[in-house]
């Protein structure tokens, strides 16, 4: 079975708690002479994708994802009807964010491995984004290579 995802942007819209409220505005006919929708938004809104770029300078774009790597199994959870702020509680938060490695400290780190095992390890942790204990946990039927997808 295949179901689609997306939400339509509108009023409506559930909103992250904080994030700047959707406002739409209509332009009709009668009025105008012509019909418009003017959207006042934040990127993040509805159903979306976070490319690379949103936290890496430099980092790729959706645009340099082919479209069917937005295609593959989903566990659908039906929330609606749920109030966002006070039904689903946010996580809370364990203590201080990792320190943030810049490209320079990390292709510092990749050449002062030398052990091409380690080198391995620790650029799979970094460009998988994976943690370390998801990586003891991997096993070779998790990688899909045809899809560029591991599982978790």
């Amino acid at each position: 079975m295949i179901i689609d995802l997306t939400m339509p942007i509108e009023e409506k819209t559930p909103n992250f708690p904080g994030d700047p409220i959707l406002k739409v505005k209509r332009h009709n006919v009668k009025e105008h002479s012509y019909g418009k929708t003017f959207l006042e938004i934040q990127t993040n809104i509805a159903t979306h994708i976070d490319a690379p770029s949103h936290m890496i300078e430099d980092g790729k774009t959706l645009s340099d994802f082919p479209t069917n790597k937005f295609i593959g199994d989903a566990i659908v959870i039906d929330v609606r009807g749920q109030k966002f702020d006070d039904g689903i509680p946010l996580a809370k938060s364990k203590g201080r964010l990792p320190a943030i490695l810049n490209k320079e400290e990390v292709k510092s780190i990749l050449r002062a491995t030398f052990n091409l095992n380690h080198r391995l390890v620790l650029m799979f942790l970094y460009y998988a984004g994976i943690r370390s204990h998801e990586l003891i946990n991997l096993k070779s039927e998790d990688i899909d290579f045809q899809r560029d997808v591991i599982h978790v």
